[in-house]
């Protein structure tokens, strides 16, 4: 994960503190502007995704197991 390897580690806990306050009935503004100020930096949006030029992965290994579980099921269903 990009955020082990920079050594966000700390942040990443600070925003799920945060979030826990933020989702609070008596949030306070300065509460939810710090959670959003914090999903940006993390890269938790689209906007800061683009920003700090991140991209999904595409998940190649469950690919890989959606193709040979329909393999199974046609042998299965042969045999």
């Amino acid at each position: 994960m990009a955020w082990e390897q920079m050594g966000w580690t700390r942040t990443v806990a600070r925003y799920c503190r945060v979030m826990v306050a933020a989702e609070q009935p008596d949030a306070s503004a300065a509460i939810l502007a710090q959670v959003t100020a914090l999903e940006d930096r993390l890269g938790l949006t689209p906007k800061s995704m683009r920003l700090l030029l991140w991209q999904i992965a595409v998940d190649e290994v469950a690919q890989k197991r959606e193709q040979s579980e329909g393999a199974r099921g046609r042998i299965k269903a042969v045999g």
